[in-house]
């Protein structure tokens, strides 16, 4: 884990929400800042449709970007 990587202490958390796991990882980075449990926090996030299965039902709902490139909270959003 990138923690032990690069020798970072303290807790290190993986958060599996879907869509919203950046969002979720963030969150508790900042309750656990205000709370005084940590002084400093390191969040990241990614989205990754790993089969074919996952990719085709996206596809079918409408959820991918028809032109493989995204531009959120842009006008040119599809």
């Amino acid at each position: 884990n990138l923690s032990q990587f690069f020798d970072v202490r303290g807790p290190s958390v993986v958060v599996d929400t879907a869509c919203s796991s950046a969002l979720v990882g963030m969150n508790m980075a900042i309750q656990a800042l205000r709370g005084g449990d940590i002084q400093s926090a390191i969040v990241g996030g990614v989205s990754l449709l790993s089969s074919d299965a996952s990719h085709r039902l996206f596809d079918r709902r409408g959820i991918l970007s028809k032109h493989s490139s995204f531009h959120v909270f842009d006008e040119r959003a599809d």
